[in-house]
């Protein structure tokens, strides 16, 4: 299949090339400027453990589709020993992985492009807080664990990653913890262990007592770029002005803002060189360089890296930090909205299961009437004149209550219908009998 895809893409790479170049087209209708839509899905799931499987820890996955790229990413949290050189700090570690089918079509060199960067941006970037994940310093300290997964790719796969990865962070929920102090024996020497005591930290689970956020510093997004070369009039292409090309990178942490420069970078831009935003598997595949620039929902540059291919103008390189400032800020209250839309529906949740709908449905709705809830029945009898002493006493109204909840359908309400005239001189002569 990997083979047949590369044939195609070989063979279509001429005709993508003059269609963006001529014609601004890229072959599925959008423009160079123009990005695919982004999805993100998010939710709380259990993850068993191995020790103990009655006790499973919450983790919050995020999958986000960007057009046919799909990843994933998981975040969950135990609490371990701290670090021997950091003792008031938490701990953070990043996983990137692929599908074996993408592993063995494509190898792990998308698998250790996105795993650089992310590790970049948000572990060696401090985008998250640790020194809150302590709990007794020096001794414990919460892990947090980010796994991110690949599932398909499609083009522009570190951009689905760190959108999934921000998203699982921003909407994570630890359980809180509980620390105890428990004294230690004597070891015996004089004084000595008199007096000491250890602390242990447990868990409490978050059916008891809500949970606590990461603190996260800056969200960090990824805008990834690609470059096609103009055929210039003498017949080569390129610029003249350019400069060493091989990969680049840049953490600066400034601000770039969209409305400084000239307009001469911007003629510059268009010069030598047509840039596509949100590249798909087969532009990446013929084009001449890629970009890949970070930014933070505020505005801020926080990375940019030149991925191989030819060598672009500085001026280039200025303006794709813009547009990539301008495309993470679009991202970031995107993430914000949905993140915030999913706590909502997560409170509301648990307000549901704590305040259970089954525990009040027994409860009447007062005199003289009939509460339904949902799912439950209201059966009504008629009176049979010739067994009325018989079956319509106390005892078997009750029977047949119990028999109706225990068959799963509810507590069921008998209302008895009332009698004709003449019914209480039947029953009367009946008893007599």
């Amino acid at each position: 299949m990997a083979m047949v895809t590369g044939g195609l893409i070989a063979a279509n790479a001429g005709v993508l090339r003059e269609a963006l170049l001529d014609a601004d087209c890229r072959e599925d209708g959008r423009s160079a400027r123009e990005s695919r839509p982004v999805t993100l899905k998010l939710e709380h799931c259990l993850q068993p453990s191995h020790q103990d499987k009655s006790r499973a820890p919450q983790v919050t996955m995020a999958s986000v589709a960007v057009g046919k790229t799909r990843a994933t990413a998981t975040v969950s949290a135990r609490i371990e020993e701290t670090p021997i050189d950091r003792a008031h700090e938490g701990s953070f570690s990043l996983f990137v992985d692929c599908d074996r089918e993408l592993e063995l079509a494509f190898g792990q060199e998308k698998q250790q492009e996105a795993s650089r960067c992310l590790d970049q941006l948000l572990k060696h970037g401090r985008a998250l807080d640790l020194e809150s994940l302590c709990i007794v310093p020096g001794r414990l300290a919460w892990s947090i664990r980010l796994d991110v997964r690949v599932a398909e790719s499609d083009g522009n796969v570190l951009d689905a990653c760190a959108v999934a990865a921000v998203a699982a962070m921003k909407s994570f929920v630890r359980p809180d913890h509980r620390v105890s102090e428990l004294a230690s024996p004597a070891d015996g020497g004089e004084g000595e262990g008199e007096g000491r005591s250890r602390k242990a930290a447990s868990i409490v689970p978050l059916e008891e007592r809500e949970g606590v956020r990461l603190t996260v510093h800056h969200s960090p997004f990824t805008v990834s770029f690609v470059a096609f070369a103009k055929p210039a009039e003498g017949g080569e292409d390129g610029n003249a002005d350019d400069e060493e090309g091989g990969d680049d990178a840049m953490d600066t942490g400034e601000r770039v803002s969209g409305d400084e420069g000239s307009d001469d970078e911007a003629e510059d831009l268009r010069a030598n060189f047509v840039y596509a935003i949100d590249a798909t598997l087969a532009e990446e595949s013929c084009c001449d360089a890629r970009v890949v620039a970070a930014a933070d929902s505020e505005g801020y540059l926080r990375l940019m890296r030149k991925l191989g291919g030819r060598p672009l103008p500085r001026g280039d390189l200025t303006l794709l930090a813009r547009l990539a400032c301008v495309r993470a800020r679009e991202l970031g209250a995107y993430v914000e909205a949905e993140c915030r839309s999913f706590d909502e529906r997560s409170r509301r949740e648990r307000v549901r299961r704590k305040h259970n709908p089954k525990a009040g449905a027994g409860s009447g709705a007062g005199a003289g009437g009939i509460k339904l809830e949902l799912g439950q029945v209201a059966a009504i009898r008629p009176v049979d004149e010739d067994a009325l002493g018989m079956d319509l006493d106390d005892r078997a109204m009750a029977e047949a209550a119990s028999e109706a909840e225990a068959a799963g359908e509810g507590p069921r309400k008998v209302v008895e219908m009332p009698a004709r005239p003449g019914a209480g001189a039947a029953r009367a002569k009946g008893r007599k009998r």
